[in-house]
């Protein structure tokens, strides 16, 4: 007697169903708060991250800043926006400090972007404020990096 779940059940169903079931699967993985947020999301947002860059470097031949830059800001960007779609149902919220750090590493236009377009992250205070030294720290970086 075969269990049908996942993948298996998928194939064997009407599509209705299968879409129904994955559905309820991910809101349940989602829900789920049994694993670190910080791992969780660190691992999303690195494997993202890897496989936007190696689809733009070695697929589409893209030089090495810019396939960098284009994987860290729509990896920044795409957490955004997951995180406002789990700020309005019952999803696991992705920590700040996963949202900070992708904005250090050179997400900061699409995570500006994220915030205007999405209206998330815009009031609170502290977020702002770390944001913004951010994107200060960013400045005299690359003021320094021009200098040389």
């Amino acid at each position: 007697m075969l269990h049908r779940t996942g993948f298996h059940y998928a194939l064997c169903c009407r599509k209705g169903e299968a879409q129904k079931l994955l559905q309820k699967g991910l809101t349940a993985f989602m829900a789920k708060k049994n694993t670190s947020p910080y791992s969780l999301f660190g691992t999303i947002s690195f494997f993202l991250l890897v496989f936007l860059f190696s689809l733009l470097y070695f697929y589409l031949q893209c030089p090495y800043p810019w396939s960098y830059l284009i994987a860290i800001n729509l990896t920044t960007f795409f957490l955004y926006g997951y995180d406002k779609k789990a700020a309005l149902s019952e999803w696991r919220r992705v920590p700040e400090a996963i949202l900070h750090a992708l904005t250090f590493l050179g997400g900061t236009p699409f995570a500006f972007l994220a915030q205007k377009l999405f209206h998330h992250k815009t009031i609170k205070g502290s977020f702002r404020i770390v944001f913004w030294l951010i994107f200060l720290i960013q400045i005299v970086i690359i003021l320094w990096l021009l200098s040389l």
